[in-house]
């Protein structure tokens, strides 16, 4: 188990325990580490598990040592990350425990006794799977003979040997090794833990009675010096003070006696020193030095130095592993009411196999504990719970059960809002004004959010007005009484302003009607009957109707028999009307309240009243007693109502004279009047007659008189028009005029007569009377009128009237039937006449026409309309005029039309040929027909151009007529298909045209070749084959190209070319020639042919046979012969057949000796 010390505080280090100070920087050492070392090894107890301070809970330690000097390497196991480590370093030798004299052993106590090794501990950091190098360290060896110092220890470095004994007395000792170090360093070699091995024993001197020799020094420190009476002590080594950690060797023994050999040093942080050798004889060495310095990285410490034996290394450790948790909320945020839930998962990814145990605690941002939960197969689960608004951040902490797993925690924040909440409105939707209504208000959270929303609901019309407001009670409802101020349409909705923890609401908006009260309407009369005329009142008393309350307010509307009459406002709910106006009979008069701001209208039952018609009297007067037929006499007739009726009668009064109804006016203010102007001269007697109405009672007057005599007159006569024209009718007007005071219209007839002649009698008409004259003849004219009267009126005559007769103006306007017209188009002009009005009539002569300033003819006039025909007019635009001279009646005029527009004739062009195709050299007729479309007319001049693919062709002038353009192509068209088309360029009277294209085929020309040459060549001799080549048929090509001579149907010699051939009469071609000419036929017969190849107009053509036979020579001609065909290299058979034949004709064998000698001259030149 692991030791651990319960540290008192600090004291002051004893003096005897030296720090080592040279370890690399950094390195620190604590004394009071050293000062538990120190205790430790007074108790006899290892020292493992010397800490720094107290260490948190872990696993069972498990401890393990190690002495082997040499390295042993060391994997850090899993889940290790810190080691405690215990480093001792070997002691160094010893000296003698006795001496053995010769006979006799004598016992030594301490004498030369070796140093003890350094303790170094500490805690360091490791990662698992590591390798840590380790090595223990072993005892310095022994005191030896003065020649055999002991050895230096081995380990991590090695002790250093002691020294050698005197030389020559035999009974000093050579000095003990120094202890070897132990250490622990990283697998590449940075020093971990390094203890220093101890100083090694001195050996005695030579006389050692009473002198003892020094003991090796402690690690770290000086050895000390031998003691006793012996003389020339020798000196301690001392601790190493040099860099290289190394002890220093033990200093020479002194005396007059031999001296034993000094300890080595103890193996350090690098190495030991050796022992120094012997001094003075007698004296004993001193003790070797301690080893050089420990060494201690990081919370390692040094500790004091222990007792003899060997150096070890000694770790303890325990496995431990890191956890993770994940901490996770159920949602992130929420809102007021929702709870959430905790998950905390711990895992080890150290240790994956496992499941650490434990349990989670849950703690606030303040550290304040929430709750704990225990982890159940790596997941520790925690309730969900409520929060209120605002933002928690939570740790969770795992706390393992198990001390091989470390603790871990994870915080997280949940943000927890205000919860949505939903407003309703519940209320009646109708009331009557006065009605007190009850609105309830209910306000619950909208999921996910729950809990009773607290707070203040407002209710309030749609555009904000506040109609009150009230707490929520615990169940989220609240009631809010209210009555409207008047009747309406209210629109309404329920307002939650919110709290801390739910967020304000609005209910939708609900409709509210508030209907007006209800009323009624009761109706009274101050009499039940009167009339007409007699005033009576009638009031209404209006009142509310339950459920309604209160006293209603506006105007009442009085109906007599459906009409209304009047409108009262109430007062007290009282409104009256009077009148007098009751139509007479029975009338039903009612009520009706028109509603005001809170309640409806109503009408009262119907109120019957009865009305009689009121008695009348009539009074007839006149304005004049006696006036003249015309004048005017006013005659007025007065109705007025009897007591106890009242008002203006109305209706009719009939005016009688002599007993003859004279007239009927109605009443008006309470009068009749009437005018009367026609009363015939004569006295006369009138009365008035009221026929009374439905509302007042008829009446008739006293008889008035009145006389009347007959009105004079005058006349006065005028005509229409000051002056008129020829044609103007003239309408002459005598108005008859009544001379005051007379009136009416006069009767009768007006005589009328013009320049002295028969008088011609107009009745009147209303007072006037016309006569229309037509046809006055130009020039003055005097017309004179005569009133014959009636009986009631006098005669009378008009002054004469002068009346002046013009000539009538005319217009005159042309046109064309035909505008624009085309060259060659008829065009008719015609001019119209007419006479201006007033005038009239129909104008007599002739219209003269002009076409631009040239006259074109002239027009008679019949019913004012004349025309003329132009022939062809020149392309162009030309003013039209016509002209009009006058006559007796009528004046001259002149008139333009609009221009006339000639414009060129439009043109076709039918191309055609004279065969749809030919043969190459063949010549082809085109013809192009030109025709002119009407309704144009015309000869066309000009040219018409021919095209052959686009290309000019030829050119040819249209013929006298103007119809046709021809035109005959030379063979120059090639083998293959053609588009001809041709164009009429047009000229100023006609426009261009364009054939339609049409398709011509030129095909191969046959030619015949015909072969001429003599019958028979001598052999050897030169002889000419001539062809010739002819075009067959219509073709005038050129068979142009090369002929192939053949003999006896092989190709002989290259194909020759054609040559023309003049002909006489004009130099024209009228045939090919190829000659070809050989020497090389051979005696015989030979079929000899000859065959035109053809060329892109020609096809090929094969001559007759020939038949060329090639005949022997003379004999010298043949000798000749002979010779040159040996220079042609004829041999074997052949020259033995021309042998033959040369003696059959008598040539001997010396010829052919010759001929021999001859070809053997050629081969072998050859």
């Amino acid at each position: 188990m692991a030791v651990r010390a319960a540290l008192t505080p600090l004291q002051p280090a004893p003096d005897h325990i030296r720090l080592g100070h040279h370890a690399p920087a950094g390195f620190r050492l604590r004394a009071f580490a050293a000062l538990a070392a120190l205790a430790l090894t007074t108790t006899g107890l290892t020292a493992l598990g010397v800490l720094v301070g107290p260490d948190a809970a872990s696993a069972a330690d498990t401890t393990i040592a190690f002495t082997s000097p040499a390295v042993t390497v060391w994997t850090v196991p899993a889940g290790v990350t810190r080691i405690t480590a215990t480093v001792t370093g070997a002691s160094g030798g010893s000296g003698d425990s006795e001496v053995n004299f010769p006979g006799t052993t004598w016992p030594m106590t301490d004498d030369g006794r070796g140093g003890a090794g350094a303790l170094v501990a500490g805690t360091f950091a490791v990662t698992p799977g590591e390798s840590l190098r380790l090595w223990g360290s072993t005892v310095g060896g022994a005191v030896g003979g003065r020649n055999s110092p002991g050895a230096g220890g081995s380990g991590y470095t090695a002790g250093g040997a002691g020294g050698k004994g005197d030389p020559i007395n035999s009974l000093t000792r050579a000095g003990a090794g120094g202890g070897g170090s132990s250490a622990i360093t990283r697998n590449d070699g940075t020093a971990i833990l390094v203890a220093a091995g101890g100083g090694g024993g001195a050996g005695r001197g030579g006389i050692w009675l009473n002198c003892s020799a020094g003991q090796g020094g402690p690690a770290g420190l000086a050895g000390a010096n031998a003691t006793g009476t012996c003389a020339g002590k020798g000196a301690g080594g001392n601790a190493s003070g040099q860099s290289s950690g190394a002890g220093s060797a033990g200093g020479s023994a002194g005396g007059a006696s031999a001296g034993g050999g000094a300890g080595g040093g103890g193996a350090g942080y690098r190495h030991g020193g050796n022992g120094g050798t012997a001094g003075r004889v007698g004296g004993s060495g001193g003790g070797g030095g301690g080893g050089g310095d420990s060494f201690a990285s990081g919370d390692g410490v040094i500790g004091s130095a222990l007792a003899g034996g060997g150096g070890r290394v000694t770790l303890t450790y325990s496995p431990s592993f890191d956890t993770q948790l994940s901490f996770s909320a159920s949602k992130p945020s929420t809102v007021v009411g929702d709870p959430i839930g905790f998950t905390a998962q711990v895992s080890s990814s150290a240790l994956p196999a496992e499941t650490p145990t434990g349990s989670v605690a849950l703690y606030t941002a303040s550290g304040g504990l929430v709750e704990t939960a225990p982890v159940i197969d790596g997941v520790a689960t925690f309730p969900a719970r409520l929060f209120a608004v605002g933002s928690y951040t939570l740790t969770a902490r795992f706390t393992a059960d198990d001390l091989r797993f470390h603790d871990s925690a994870q915080t997280l924040t949940v943000d927890i809002a205000q919860g949505p909440t939903q407003t309703t409105l519940a209320s009646q939707t109708t009331a009557v004004f006065g009605e007190p209504i009850t609105a309830t208000i209910t306000v619950s959270p909208v999921a996910p959010a729950a809990g009773a929303p607290s707070g203040t609901v407002r209710l309030q019309t749609e555009s904000g007005t506040p109609i009150g407001e009230a707490e929520l009670d615990a169940s989220g409802q609240a009631t809010i009484e209210f009555t409207p101020a008047a009747p309406a349409g209210l629109r309404v909705l329920a307002v939650y302003v919110g709290s801390s923890e739910f967020e304000a609401s609005a209910s939708l908006p609900t409709d509210l009607t508030i209907e007006k009260g209800q009323s009624t309407v009761d109706l009274t009369a101050t009499a039940v009957s009167t009339v007409w005329g007699e005033s009576v009142s009638f009031t209404a008393g209006v009142s509310a109707t339950a459920p309604a309350v209160g006293l209603p307010t506006g105007t009442v509307e009085f109906f007599i028999n459906g009409a209304s009459v009047g409108i009262g406002t109430l007062t007290d709910g009282e409104a009256s009307w009077s009148g007098a106006d009751l139509e007479v009979g029975s009338n039903l008069v009612t009520a009706v309240y028109n509603g005001g701001t809170t309640f409806v209208g109503s009408m009262s039952q119907p109120l019957d009243h009865l009305v009689a018609p009121c008695p009348t009297t009539t009074t007839l007067t006149s304005d004049a007693s006696t006036t003249v037929y015309g004048q005017a006499a006013t005659f007025t007739a007065d109705v007025a109502a009897s007591a106890p009726g009242a008002g203006e009668p109305t209706g009719i009064v009939h005016f009688y004279a002599g007993g003859i109804l004279v007239d009927s006016q109605a009443v008006v203010d309470g009068s009749a009047t009437t005018t009367l102007s026609e009363l015939p001269v004569g006295s006369h007697l009138l009365t008035a007659v009221f026929d009374g109405d439905a509302r007042f009672v008829g009446s008739g007057s006293m008889e008035c008189v009145h006389a009347v005599t007959a009105a004079a007159t005058t006349v006065a006569l005028t005509s229409d028009v000051f002056s008129s024209v020829s044609g103007q009718d003239v309408t002459f007007t005598a108005d008859v005029a009544v001379t005051a005071p007379g009136g009416g219209t006069p009767t009768g007839s007006v005589a009328f007569a013009i320049d002295g002649g028969d008088a011609v009698e107009v009745p009147t008409a209303n007072g006037s009377a016309a006569l229309s004259v037509h046809g006055l003849a130009v020039g003055q004219h005097r017309i004179v009128a005569t009133f014959v009267a009636d009986g009631n009126y006098s005669g009378s005559s008009a002054s004469a009237l002068d009346h002046e007769v013009m000539r009538a103006a005319t217009v005159i306007s042309v046109e064309s039937d035909v505008n624009p017209a085309t060259f060659g188009e008829t065009v008719t002009l015609t001019a119209r006449l007419t006479v201006v009005e007033p005038g009239a009539g129909t104008p007599t002569g002739d219209i003269r026409f002009l076409v631009g300033s040239v006259e074109v003819g002239t027009g008679a006039l019949v019913d004012g309309v004349a025309s003329v025909v132009l022939s062809t007019s020149a392309v162009g635009q030309h003013t039209v005029v016509a002209e009009f001279a006058g006559d007796a009646q009528f004046s001259g005029s002149t008139g333009e039309g609009e221009p006339l527009v000639v414009t060129r004739a439009v043109t076709t062009l039918e191309l055609s040929s004279a065969a749809p195709h030919t043969v190459f050299g063949e010549h082809l007729g085109l013809t192009a027909a030109l025709g002119v479309v009407a309704p144009g007319r015309g000869t066309p001049r000009g040219t018409v151009t021919f095209f052959a693919d686009g290309t000019v062709i030829g050119t040819s002038t249209l013929n006298a007529a103007g119809t046709q353009a021809t035109l005959t192509v030379p063979s120059a068209l090639g083998v293959g298909a053609h588009v001809l088309r041709a164009h009429y360029a047009g000229d100023d009277s006609f426009e261009a045209a364009e054939s339609e294209p049409i398709e011509h085929a030129v095909s191969v020309a046959t030619a015949t070749i015909s072969l001429a040459a003599p019958a028979t060549s001598l052999v050897g001799a030169e002889v000419a084959f001539t062809a010739v080549v002819v075009p067959r048929g219509a073709s005038e090509g050129a068979p142009t190209g090369r002929v192939q001579f053949f003999a006896d149907g092989k190709p002989v010699g290259d194909p020759v070319a054609l040559a023309a051939t003049l002909g006489s009469a004009h130099a024209a071609v009228s045939s090919w020639t190829a000659e070809f000419r050989t020497a090389s036929l051979t005696l015989g017969e030979h079929e000899i042919t000859a065959r035109y190849l053809g060329n892109a107009g020609f096809e090929r053509a094969d001559s007759d046979r020939l038949v060329h036979t090639v005949i022997p020579a003379t004999v010298a001609t043949q000798i000749l012969t002979a010779l040159g065909l040996a220079d042609t290299g004829i041999r074997g058979a052949a020259l033995l057949e021309l042998a033959g034949l040369l003696v059959l004709v008598g040539v001997g064998a010396g010829l052919l000796n010759l001929i021999v000698r001859r070809r053997r001259r050629v081969e072998t030149a050859s």
